[in-house]
């Protein structure tokens, strides 16, 4: 499928561009061109380059080889060129691993030594063993008599593993908690995981990543049996092999197929047949808060069967509450107040007076309301204004209007990427 005229090509891309179905138009090439004129140095060249080929479908091996003497200038000041090279591929691998790829995936050379992810990790904090034990006892000092009795939990159990679930609402101090255990378990020296249900929940962590990131769990909106993505022999694999903890943020929010995924890898990476390898595996967050996604249905029972809480792994966590508030403890009636509508028992009797909006009934209505023509010809004016709708149908209808009413001529730009052969 790749042989074209007797010429075989290193990818599916490449062919389609030779056969003429996509132009080829190399954004990635143009990006880097103009991050070189404008003198961007060659830590950040390699960050962008490694980042160009993980979000487009770049022509990696060229790109290499037109920017390489750019993306190792650093280096070539201070080495060889071949241990320069060396150098500027294992930059670049890192990254590339950081983001659950390699460098294999897109055809350029493996690095000589490369450095494994566990000698990464480990190497992260090694020189900040002294600070980090230095601030895990100023935190640990500061804990409360029940955040203090999950951490010595929690520790107590890294020889023998097991599973644990933090429960606590909003402001009981559950990412203070678990950024000082993590801490206190790398200054000893051992390896901590940081996985979260989404990129946000683990930013307040170092080296936090999204679980499908951590244990290479596919993408899919099902909660049917999934199997990770993982090679046993992996960087990866070996990295939580020497996990000491695996905290899981935001676990009510994972579908339990993804656990589950986790689960599965975990044991068999460790060989141990036992939940999570016997690690000591932590999911923390609050079931009040957000529920798993179930598309096309808010069944309360579709969203159950979606929930760690019906998987075959709940019966094994033990659970540990956070009750007293620390974000609100100086407004207990406040506190108490979002409580009640964590638990769904506060009063709903509320009126909020809607008298005084304006009411459009149509589409049209609402352009004329939002941007008459003084406004359409006044662009300061026009990019402080909106439309808003929790229904993307109504989004797109309001912009087929505003299209029909802009003055000018329509013109289209095709994407990336897209087929010279025009649609059939």
């Amino acid at each position: 499928l790749r042989t074209i005229d007797g010429t075989v090509y290193s990818s599916y891309q490449e062919t389609a561009v030779a056969l003429g179905l996509f132009r080829d138009v190399c954004e990635a090439q143009y990006a880097l061109e103009e991050a070189v004129s404008s003198f961007a140095l060659p830590p950040q060249l390699r960050f962008l380059f490694a980042h160009l080929l993980l979000d487009s479908p770049s022509p990696a091996v060229a790109l290499w080889e037109r920017f390489g003497p750019a993306l190792s200038a650093d280096f070539a000041l201070h080495y060889s060129h071949d241990e320069a090279i060396s150098r500027t591929l294992q930059s670049i691998s890192r990254i590339l691993r950081g983001n659950g790829a390699t460098m294999r995936q897109f055809g350029l050379p493996e690095p000589t030594g490369v450095e494994r992810e566990l000698q990464l990790e480990l190497a992260a904090f090694a020189r900040q063993r002294e600070t980090l034990m230095m601030r895990s006892r100023q935190n640990y000092a500061a804990l409360n008599a029940e955040q203090r009795h999950i951490f010595d939990i929690i520790h107590s159990s890294l020889a023998t593993g097991g599973c644990f679930f933090v429960d606590g609402r909003a402001g009981r101090g559950k990412t203070f908690l678990m950024g000082t255990l993590c801490d206190y378990i790398r200054a000893e020296g051992e390896v901590v995981c940081v996985a979260g249900s989404t990129a946000l929940s683990v930013t307040l962590y170092d080296r936090g990543r999204t679980a499908h990131s951590t244990f290479g769990i596919p993408v899919r909106e099902s909660s049917c049996e999934i199997v990770s993505q993982l090679s046993p022999h992996s960087g990866r694999a070996e990295l939580l092999r020497h996990a000491a903890l695996l905290p899981w943020e935001e676990l009510p929010m994972a579908n339990k197929a993804a656990v589950q995924c986790a689960d599965q890898l975990l044991r068999s990476i460790v060989g141990q047949d036992q939940p999570f390898g016997g690690k000591t595996f932590i999911g923390i967050g609050d079931f009040r808060q957000v529920a798993p996604v179930t598309p096309a249905t808010t069944a309360p029972e579709a969203v159950f069967d979606a929930s760690i809480r019906s998987s075959h792994l709940w019966p094994h966590f033990r659970i540990l509450h956070l009750i007293a508030p620390l974000r609100n403890a100086a407004d207990p009636f406040y506190s108490a107040w979002l409580d009640g509508i964590g638990d769904g028992v506060t009063p709903l009797d509320t009126v909020v007076d809607l008298r005084h909006l304006h009411l459009v009934y149509s589409i049209g209505d609402a352009v004329d309301f939002l941007f008459p023509a003084a406004v359409l010809d006044e662009p300061a004016q026009s990019v402080r204004r909106s439309f808003l709708s929790p229904f993307n149908l109504r989004v797109d209808e309001f912009n087929r209007t505003m299209l029909d009413r802009l003055r000018g001529d329509e013109g289209t730009d095709p994407a990336f990427g897209t087929s010279s052969m025009g649609r059939h």
